[in-house]
């Protein structure tokens, strides 16, 4: 079988049909939000309800997924994990929550596993907040009015703009806990909306191919002129733009914030430049290859002691079964880029405010 063109739930289905194997198995809480009834069973699948009772459309309701899972699957993940392979569908339960809510229209989600073998037991792996700051502390409503005076002050060609983008942060704090890697992508998305149109100085040699470098080194000095215009303005180089802009407004104060770790999985000023190209190289592969991003993002940060919590991993590489992620791949946990975003998109209304 070729592993990696099979879904996890098909190779285990395979698996199960055979004559020889072992398995393990696995049951899961499932919630919905509306009526759910009946049941299924599919090979080694079965899908029911666990709580009854009625309840308003809305409310929480729990469902139970059990999975027989061949003990075949660990060594074919082993194999992925040498192999990098690209995988984001979770594994066999992601899976089957992911088509059941495709195909009924309903938002189920998969909360934890509650038994093992028969025997009871609950799996939770994440354990804390993946972005803990915003929880922690006290906010004062009186500020509100600061950002409403800014924003009203704010250049009007800019302002729909930065409601966009205060909008895709806004939704980003709404899913960083369950939805990270979406959120990572809003949070991107939220420094796109304002760097589009980014003045910076572009050049020939900010666009990474080889051969396009390659011809324009062997143009004379006019020609060199006219076929540098005619690619700039074809090349619209928005991870460049991207980076330029959240240089351009970053200061002294984010990088001297008090809760900041102080060895330890820090984040140092000259790196971030490469760091965030990293980011949105993520982000190009996630939307057009598949590729995830480190799975580390989906789990609270290293713990340096009660106040501190790693920016961006501090050991030489994580991963897996599926992918590993060597030291130099790696990007920043979720509340750092967050934190950046944030500081980022205040400055910009600072700094683009009506004289």
């Amino acid at each position: 079988m070729e592993t990696d063109k099979n879904l996890h739930f098909i190779r285990n289905l395979e698996y199960f049909e055979s004559d020889d194997v072992n398995i393990s198995t696995y049951e899961y809480e499932i919630l919905a939000y509306s009526t759910i009834f009946g049941e299924f069973e599919y090979g080694p699948y079965y899908f029911t309800i666990w709580e009854f009772g009625i309840k308003p459309p809305g409310q929480e309701r729990k469902l139970i997924l059990k999975i027989k899972q061949s003990n075949k699957l660990f060594e074919e993940y082993r194999i992925e994990s040498e192999k990098n392979d690209i995988y984001h569908g979770g594994g066999i339960a992601d899976e089957i929550v992911y088509l059941s809510s495709l195909f009924l229209r309903r938002r189920l989600k998969l909360s934890k596993c509650v038994r093992t073998d028969d025997s009871p037991r609950i799996l939770n792996f994440k354990t804390g907040f993946i972005d803990i700051e915003l929880i922690s502390g006290e906010s004062n409503l009186n500020n509100i009015s600061e950002i409403l005076k800014l924003t009203k002050n704010l250049k009007i060609e800019l302002q729909e703009k930065f409601i966009l983008s205060a909008k895709l942060y806004h939704q980003a704090l709404l899913q960083i806990e369950d939805y990270t890697d979406i959120a990572y992508l809003n949070l991107i998305s939220a420094i796109e909306v304002l760097c589009q149109n980014y003045r910076i100085n572009k050049s020939i040699s900010d666009i990474n191919d080889k051969a396009l470098n390659d011809f324009y080194n062997k143009l004379d000095d006019e020609l060199k002129k006219e076929f540098e215009i005619i690619i700039l303005r074809r090349e619209r180089l928005i991870k460049t733009n991207f980076v330029k802009f959240i240089l351009d407004h970053l200061d002294d104060s984010f990088w001297n914030y008090e809760k900041r770790p102080k060895v330890f999985g820090r984040i140092k000023e000259d790196e971030i430049e490469d760091i965030l190209k990293r980011i949105y190289d993520y982000r190009s592969k996630l939307l057009h290859t598949g590729e995830q991003f480190p799975i580390y993002i989906f789990y609270p940060p290293e713990s340096i002691n009660k106040n501190e919590y790693a920016e961006i991993p501090f050991c030489e590489g994580t991963g897996t079964l599926g992918k590993m992620w060597n030291k130099n791949e790696f990007i920043p946990y979720p509340h750092f880029f967050e934190r950046l975003v944030n500081h980022v998109l205040i400055n910009f209304l600072r700094k683009n405010q009506n004289n």
